[in-house]
C-alpha cells in the first residue's frame, strides 16, 4: 500500500492526463493532484481503501515504480470516476 498514490487526472483532447514532472523516472506530482486516502488491512494481501470526500472527477490509484519508460508506459494503476449527485 505504501507504493500507491491517489491522483486526480485532468481531461485534455479526449485523453486523461497526468503530470509526472520533468523527470519521468522520478515523478514529482503537483500537490493539487495528490489526494490522501486511508487503508485498512482486512486479510493477508487484502486492503480496503477509503478515499474520503473528494470532489467529482476522474482519479487513479497509481502504483509507483510500475512504469517502464523503455517500453513506453509510465505506470500501472486503477482508475475510477466520481460523478456529482443527481447525474
Amino acid at each position: 500500500i505504501e507504493d500507491i498514490v491517489l491522483l486526480q487526472v485532468t481531461k485534455g483532447d479526449g485523453r486523461r492526463l497526468l503530470d509526472f514532472g520533468p523527470k519521468l523516472d522520478k515523478p514529482v506530482f503537483p500537490p493539487d493532484a495528490i489526494h490522501p486516502f486511508d487503508s485498512k488491512l482486512l486479510a493477508e494481501s487484502l486492503y480496503r481503501l477509503n478515499v474520503g470526500a473528494v470532489p467529482p472527477g476522474e482519479y487513479i490509484f497509481l502504483i509507483l515504480g510500475s512504469g517502464d519508460e523503455k517500453k513506453g508506459f509510465l505506470g500501472k494503476g486503477y482508475d475510477f470516476g466520481i460523478v456529482p449527485p443527481g447525474k
